[in-house]
């Protein structure tokens, strides 16, 4: 299990509004560290953080005071969100040393299906996982 920081990580903060599935937006959070990142959010120290982790209030008061990221939970949800750089993703899992595993940040392994003219966009995690709908290229 990771208990260190990967560089072929990238940790995003990503903001919901309450009633939509797509984010609105996103700030890279990978600066603060594996380590700083599992305070503010209140985790263990053994806690990889490569599933989405929802951010609540306790989190957001920690984020707000220490890093000065203020987070309006009152009209957004908030999630930490961690994902394979795309230039690392054949690195990543050929190594058999993470685990759990992060998802790649370009979306589901491309043994899915997707038509032509899609892309896939990671929406609103759903039951503590990475969720990806497709969409047209044009709405991405």
């Amino acid at each position: 299990m990771a208990t260190t920081d990967d560089p072929r990580l990238k940790r995003v903060l990503k903001r919901y509004r309450k009633s939509e599935d797509r984010c609105d937006a996103a700030l890279d959070v990978t600066r603060l560290g594996l380590g700083g990142l599992r305070e503010a959010l209140g985790c263990a120290e053994d806690d990889p953080l490569v599933a989405p982790h929802p951010i609540d209030a306790v989190a957001a008061q920690r984020l707000a005071d220490g890093y000065g990221i203020p987070l309006d939970l009152g009209a957004f949800d908030f999630f930490l969100h961690t994902y394979v750089r795309e230039e690392c993703v054949s690195d990543y899992y050929a190594d058999p040393t993470p685990w759990p595993l992060a998802s790649p940040e370009s979306g589901p392994p491309t043994k899915i299906p997707l038509p032509p003219g899609m892309r896939w966009v990671a929406v609103r995690p759903r039951d503590g996982r990475e969720h990806y709908v497709g969409v047209p290229v044009a709405d991405a």
